[in-house]
């Protein structure tokens, strides 16, 4: 978990700027990303792909974990974009913070690394002076763990763009 401000050393959160997105532009972007048009929705994933990570971070405390689920997010709206609806002033940016609260939920959900001193195993309080050890390895691994995970972004953002290419040419060979 993150100690300190570690986390705004992390890109998406050092983002300068928050783009906005004019409410006429962004019910154009809805438009064709509804209409399977991946440089629309790519438009609106860069607009609020900081924002939704920060609120992610947040809720989770992990950058690693937070950046699979704001993929997770990005991935959900794009299969569901074409259910969005602006009404009752709800606006696009709403419906992406709903959609990552329940990521938020769905991941304590479902988080297995939670552990209570009855679980724990015995044998690591019988370590006695070697506990410094096993905690440092630990750490190791945990950083090792980091760096993968940093890696992993850039690759997921190339799968997210080829998937939402995919969905668009698909969508574009059914509309032809």
């Amino acid at each position: 978990h993150i100690r300190g401000n570690e986390y705004q050393t992390h890109p998406l959160y050092m983002a300068d700027t928050v783009e906005k997105i004019p409410p006429d532009e962004e019910t154009g972007l809805i438009s064709r990303a509804k209409n399977g048009d991946a440089a629309a929705f790519g438009a609106i994933y860069d607009a609020y792909v900081t924002r939704i990570y920060r609120f992610v971070l947040l809720k989770i405390g992990n950058p690693g974990d937070a950046e699979d689920i704001t993929h997770e997010v990005f991935l959900a709206a794009w299969r569901t974009i074409g259910q969005y609806e602006e009404r009752s002033g709800i606006r696009l940016v709403s419906w992406l913070y709903r959609i990552a609260r329940n990521a938020v939920i769905d991941h304590y959900r479902t988080r297995k690394d939670k552990m209570s001193l009855a679980d724990a195993d015995p044998e690591i309080f019988a370590l006695g002076e070697n506990i410094q050890e096993h905690l440092r390895r630990h750490v190791g691994r945990e950083r090792a763990r980091g760096s993968l995970r940093d890696q992993r972004h850039a690759a997921q953002r190339h799968i997210v763009v080829q998937q939402l290419h995919a969905v668009a040419r698909t969508h574009r060979a059914g509309v032809d």
